[in-house]
């Protein structure tokens, strides 16, 4: 079985003396134009690509989970030498580990990192941010929080196979995709995702699906520039305003196997096992231990039972303190001159 790590807490020198700004939880995002390009066709490249990504997905978890569990051990430290200390100032200082030789799971920011560095060397691969669909996209993110990878091609026996190959290890796509610079439309069958539906225009990248409803929008946009400070622009808020953070493993077709997400606002733990909701578990019964999690499910996650009970345990125990951090938080945006940059509940984005 595969275990995944949470960071113990570590001694940090540091003093918090100035006010929190809003660029201190959220950088001012940096680009930089895309300008090498691969010299091989879309279909050599996706022979190389495809088993690199079923393998990423099968041994990497998308998990927020771990990420928060090492913002609680950054501000219990913190704390600790100074008990009045706000929380908006711990998570302004607060730099997590991301890479996946640490931990099982991670953020899309990780989830990249990882995947680009199993690609060969002669594949230049960029990050570029991306729009998630309305049904991920939480309130109080920033606009921009999600990062995927694009790979710029240029076939030398075939001028009409040239654009980009789109790969989204955090969203469970299990085959590269292509957009090619005349715009054409590139379809994909990705199985219970849908047919995907993918063209390129005018420096982005459209994907479509055939899912979408009115209710559920499956849309999403990639913009092709190299994203240079992504994680520093969205982990931070993703963090503060996350109202149900998640751990979920994987297949390598990109098959959700367990899925578990601690729904803040309504006190609850929801979870599926192999697509089938579970009964949920009030917050109090899972803290009373009148409850606990399936044995299936722990199984299905490929984490350890221990660390993971325990952790949840953690994350429970802080609840109000997360409340207060999220309330703060959303002070600090909407008072900020930046909220253009963010999705706010009344934002048509």
């Amino acid at each position: 079985m595969k275990y995944f790590l949470y960071i113990s807490c570590l001694v940090i020198n540091s003093f918090l003396t100035a006010a929190v700004c809003l660029d201190s939880i959220s950088e001012k995002p940096i680009f930089q134009d895309i300008s090498d390009y691969v010299s091989m066709g879309s279909t050599e490249l996706s022979a190389i690509i495809t088993p690199l990504i079923k393998e990423h997905l099968s041994r990497a978890n998308g998990d927020r989970l771990s990420i928060l569990n090492q913002y609680l051990c950054h501000h219990d430290l913190l704390s600790s030498q100074d008990p009045n200390i706000d929380p908006l100032e711990t998570l302004s200082s607060f730099s997590p580990t991301l890479s996946l030789s640490d931990l099982q799971g991670s953020y899309c920011f990780g989830l990249n990192e990882d995947l680009i560095s199993r690609l060969p060397p002669n594949i230049h691969a960029y990050t570029v941010p991306a729009t998630l669909f309305p049904s991920t996209q939480q309130p109080y993110w920033p606009i921009l929080s999600h990062v995927a990878i694009v790979i710029p091609f240029r076939n030398p026996n075939d001028a009409e196979d040239a654009g980009y190959i789109l790969l989204d290890p955090h969203l469970k796509m299990d085959t590269p995709l292509v957009a090619l610079f005349s715009g054409n439309l590139q379809q994909k069958n990705l199985k219970e995702k849908g047919i995907c539906t993918l063209f390129y225009q005018d420096g982005k990248i459209i994907s479509q699906s055939d899912l979408s409803t009115e209710e559920n929008n499956f849309s999403m946009v990639y913009y092709i520039k190299e994203f240079i400070n992504g994680a520093k622009v969205g982990l931070r808020p993703i963090l503060a305003a996350d109202r149900r953070t998640l751990l979920f493993s994987r297949t390598e077709e990109g098959k959700v196997i367990a899925y578990i997400s601690l729904l803040f606002d309504n006190n609850v733990i929801r979870y599926y096992l192999e697509g089938k909701p579970k009964q949920e578990i009030p917050f109090s019964k899972f803290l009373s231990h009148e409850v606990t999690l399936d044995q299936d499910l722990i199984q299905g996650l490929h984490v350890d039972e221990t660390v993971l009970l325990s952790t949840i345990e953690k994350i429970l125990l802080h609840k109000n303190l997360l409340d207060e951090l999220y309330q703060k938080y959303v002070h600090l945006l909407e008072t900020s001159d930046r909220t253009t940059e963010f999705h706010l509940p009344t934002s048509n984005l």
